[in-house]
């Protein structure tokens, strides 16, 4: 784990992956798993209390139809070559 650890925050380096950092809604951020469980459970706490401030429930109800619609289109819609 510590050998992947490493590669992973090696490449993160890169000129490649800088790049696309710079990009709007990306963000790159290396470190340890001990760190990445830290940030997991502190957005759980976060996102968990937005959630319940908010009254957000989850939808129970099945879909009315337990299969595809497949939309069929009329005849003569597509021109037929004779």
């Amino acid at each position: 784990m510590q050998q992947l650890n490493s590669a992973i925050n090696t490449s993160l380096e890169t000129p490649a992956l800088k790049s696309l950092a710079n990009k709007p809604g990306i963000t790159l951020v290396g470190g340890s798993p001990e760190a990445l469980d830290k940030m997991r459970r502190a957005d759980h706490v976060k996102w968990g209390q937005v959630i319940r401030d908010a009254g957000i429930k989850p939808e129970s109800r099945r879909p009315s139809r337990p299969y595809p619609i497949y939309l069929i289109p009329p005849k003569g819609y597509f021109h037929e070559q004779p």
